[in-house]
């Protein structure tokens, strides 16, 4: 007995490559559909207005220049922070020290300036490696941003 060879037109092999796709194309459609899409938060707004807030903050900490100095004691355990404008002094504020790689070591301090609008930070109990100085503070002109890289060895 002579085994039968099926054979199959290409016609027929067009038709079932493409009806595999359109099922599949028309299935991913169907559950793409049915997957919820929340974009917008329920505070959309809120979270809009203090994000526009946050970034005019930035720009005004920008806009500083060398009315705001910090500098590294050259033993490198003392960040001292100089805001050398009256009108840009905190009124209240933060300092955090943000660490990437670990947040368990964020430490944040708040702003107490002294008499010539000065406030130092000692980084004596920081793990060494890379962090980033944030400053957060409310002045007579408006609120401001400032952030810096700073590695502590």
């Amino acid at each position: 007995m002579v085994p039968m060879k099926l054979r199959m037109s290409w016609g027929l092999g067009i038709a079932v490559v493409y009806s595999v796709f359109a099922t599949g194309t028309l299935t991913f459609a169907w559950y793409a559909m049915r997957q919820p899409v929340d974009l917008v938060s329920g505070d959309y707004y809120e979270r809009a207005i203090e994000h526009d807030a946050h970034r005019a903050a930035v720009e005004r900490g920008f806009a500083l220049g060398s009315d705001l100095a910090i500098d590294r004691a050259t033993d490198g355990r003392v960040v001292t922070i100089t805001w050398k404008k009256a009108g840009t002094r905190p009124r209240e504020g933060t300092i955090t020290l943000y660490r990437p790689s670990n947040p368990a070591w964020d430490r944040r301090l708040p702003i107490a300036i002294d008499s010539l609008g000065a406030q130092a930070v000692h980084l004596d109990n920081l793990p060494a490696g890379e962090w980033l100085l944030q400053l957060r503070w409310a002045a007579a002109d408006g609120d401001y941003y400032v952030e810096r890289a700073l590695t502590v060895r």
